[in-house]
């Protein structure tokens, strides 16, 4: 079973943890898509950086992310759960974790309601709603 790890802010985690929000958006960042995404075939660094360029405008050279991927040779990796931390945890409190069953990986236009930036692409981390642990 592969598991994503991720800290979030305070908020973010409380968000999370309460159910309140179903998707958690990441920006398309190499940190990212290494941890997101795998490659039919190996890539060198400027083909890598070329495919992060094309996915954040997925249709100024293509029809859409999806096109976008498949054109790369891309696909993202089987996730099954996310562990999300509280990372705004002070030296006397415990480490606050949640641990999600991840339903989908997408990209996608972010929500400006969680904090993304209007307009901008995002990998979509989307969450189903039991805790597992």
């Amino acid at each position: 079973m592969r598991s994503l790890h991720v800290t979030l802010t305070e908020k973010g985690f409380d968000r999370i943890k309460s159910g309140r929000e179903a998707k958690e958006y990441k920006e398309i960042k190499k940190y990212w898509a290494k941890r997101l995404i795998k490659f039919e075939r190996d890539i060198d660094a400027r083909v890598f950086n070329d495919f992060l360029n094309a996915l954040k405008h997925p249709f100024d050279r293509h029809r859409g992310p999806r096109d976008c991927m498949d054109c790369f040779g891309a696909r993202f990796r089987k996730i099954d759960t996310a562990v999300f931390k509280n990372g705004c945890v002070r030296h006397d409190q415990s480490i606050q974790r949640v641990t999600r069953a991840v339903k989908s990986i997408s990209v996608d236009l972010g929500n400006p309601e969680w904090g993304t930036r209007p307009g901008e692409y995002y990998f979509v981390i989307e969450l189903q709603d039991a805790d597992l642990a």
